[in-house]
Parts: structure tokens; C-alpha cells; sequence
């Protein structure tokens, strides 16, 4: 350390002293810089722009370091903005092949129907070619109002995307806010206000296709929660005591007939001898079959009663 030889215990103070081992110099990684702001509406989501009065850098004091956003959000939609200065970090968030989820809530007029729903979860035609499946939640429909909120989820990131694809259904977005990307979700942040990254949300997020946030929300008004079952406890097998046990299954006597294995179909023959000897059975009273439709016959077979007032389809 500073061109003697270091001992056990030897303090070192980072980017001050000059550390080398076998001559190479020893050199702490980097500590990039990862923010989390809640964007507000009237700022735009760039460094610098000459022609923008406010930009998302003016609500950056106090962080230090020069970051960049990752991504953007248009002047007119409020929400999550994630800024770093590691590149790596920012490229697996934007390209499409992570697919990480970007969660949007979305304030619109009049209470949106299933049809429109389903146009915006199968892909919506816009100019610039068919749009991937959105995940749509509804959320709330505020009759007062007259204004519906519903969450779409992306995994792509076209210009103002979300914006088009609710016009292109018919219900123009009234106010937009990112609620979420991956499993970060907007929450604990007012308007304006940021903070650092904790590590393990770093992670969370640099993991490709980042699993979405569970976010609380209401049931749709047509959905219906199924109650609650508990599971059902195993069938006891019931205790018998040796006078109650079950007779042994009779053998044929020889020459009679036995039923044929399992998994084996009868033959013709086989088949007639059976029905032959079950015919012996009832008419000799030896037991009773059953016809199939709740009557039971001992000797002779009675058809079963028919219902007056009825006819083959039901009630005259």
C-alpha cells in the first residue's frame, strides 16, 4: 500500500491510498447511482431541452451524481420514473426482449364496456402497426362522475402508446399515471419528490421479465368471488367387528360361467352365456337385478309405471 508492504489489520481509505497486489493496482467497482420519482404532470422527461420550461432534472436536487431517465413519460402523464446512470441497468429495462411490465392507471370518460376491454387485451391497430396484448384490470366506475379507472399493463414502450390505444377504443385517456414497473410499485412518494433504490429492488428489477407488483384493487362489478371452501377431511374407513365382516365372494361351480378378467371385452358367446345365467337366477328367486331405471324384479321383470300426465319430453 503506497509502495510498502501492507500487514494485517492496515487501514485503507478508498481513492486515496493507491492499493496494488503482484503490481496491479486494486480499484473499487463503481456504486452507480438508481432513483425512483414520482413524476408530475408539466415536466418533461429529458435532460435538457431548450425549449422545455421544467424538466424532471429540476426535481433532482441534492442527488450529485449526473443520471439520466429510463425511458419516458409525456408532459401530460404523472407517475414512476426510474433514473440511473448505469447503462446495462437502463438497456434491460427499456428493450423489449426483457418484456418488463410498465403498469399505467388510466382515468376515463364514461364507464367503459367488456368489448372495449377485450379490444385493448387481444391489440389495438395504430398507425404505427398492431399493438402486443395488454393486461386490463378494471378498477372503479364513479357514477357521479361518470368516469371509469382502469390499469393497463404493457410490455412494450411506443410513443404515448397507452394514450392511443384508449383513443383508438373510443375512450380517451382524461389523466395517466404510471403506477408501476415490474415489481416496483408507485407507492410512499408524493408528487415531485424522490429516493435511492434499495438493493434488492435494484435486482428485482435488473432480472429479465420482471414479475409484475401486486397492486391492490377492487373486484369488477360482474365478477362474483366464490366462497371460500374448507378442504374436506379423508373418508375414515369404518371399523368392523369380526361378526360384521363382509360374506367372501361365491365361486362359480364348475361349468358355470365366470365374468371375464378386467380390461378384457366379452365375446358373443360369452356374452349370451351370461345373460343366460342371469336369466337362470331370477327365475329361480336366487337374487334380484336391477334394470337400470330404479325398478328391481325378483322372478319376473315389471315395467316401471308410467307417469300419467307426462309425455316422452316432459309435460303436456
Amino acid at each position: 500500500m503506497d509502495g510498502a508492504v501492507a500487514t494485517l489489520g492496515t487501514r485503507v481509505e478508498p481513492g486515496v491510498d493507491d492499493v496494488r497486489v503482484a503490481g496491479q493496482p486494486i480499484r473499487l467497482p463503481d456504486r452507480h447511482v438508481y432513483i425512483v420519482l414520482n413524476k408530475p404532470t408539466g415536466y418533461v422527461t429529458t435532460v435538457r431541452d431548450a425549449h422545455a420550461e421544467r424538466t424532471v432534472m429540476n426535481l433532482l436536487a441534492g442527488v450529485g451524481r449526473r443520471v439520466f431517465p429510463v425511458g419516458r413519460l409525456d408532459a401530460d402523464t404523472a407517475g414512476l420514473l426510474v433514473l440511473t446512470d448505469d447503462g446495462d441497468f437502463a438497456h434491460t429495462l427499456m428493450h423489449p426482449s426483457h418484456q418488463v411490465p410498465k403498469t399505467y392507471r388510466a382515468l376515463v370518460r364514461g364507464e367503459m364496456p367488456a368489448d372495449a376491454a377485450t379490444d385493448l387485451r387481444s391489440g389495438v391497430l395504430l398507425d404505427d402497426g398492431m399493438t402486443a396484448p395488454a393486461r386490463v384490470e378494471w378498477v372503479d366506475y364513479d357514477a357521479r362522475q361518470n368516469v371509469t379507472v382502469v390499469d393497463i399493463t404493457l410490455h412494450e414502450g411506443r410513443n404515448r402508446q397507452v394514450r392511443r390505444m384508449l383513443k383508438a377504443v373510443g375512450f380517451p385517456a382524461l389523466a395517466l399515471t404510471r403506477i408501476a414497473i415490474g415489481p416496483l410499485a408507485l407507492t410512499g412518494l408524493a408528487p415531485g419528490t424522490w429516493r435511492r433504490l434499495r438493493a434488492d429492488e435494484v435486482r428485482a428489477l435488473a432480472g429479465s421479465g420482471a414479475p409484475e407488483p401486486s397492486l391492490p384493487r377492487r373486484p369488477e362489478p360482474d365478477a362474483v368471488p366464490m366462497p371460500a371452501t374448507e378442504p374436506r377431511a379423508p373418508r375414515r374407513r369404518k371399523q368392523t367387528s369380526p361378526g360384521d365382516e363382509r360374506p367372501a365372494r361365491r365361486t362359480p361351480p364348475d361349468g358355470a360361467h365366470a365374468a371375464p378378467p378386467k380390461g378384457r371385452r366379452m365375446s358373443d358367446a360369452e356374452a349370451h352365456e351370461e345373460a343366460r345365467r342371469i336369466a337362470e337366477q331370477i327365475r329361480r328367486g336366487g337374487r334380484e337385478e336391477s334394470l337400470g331405471d330404479g325398478q328391481r324384479v325378483g322372478r319376473r321383470a315389471q315395467p316401471a309405471p308410467r307417469k300419467k300426465g307426462r309425455g316422452p319430453h316432459g309435460a303436456r
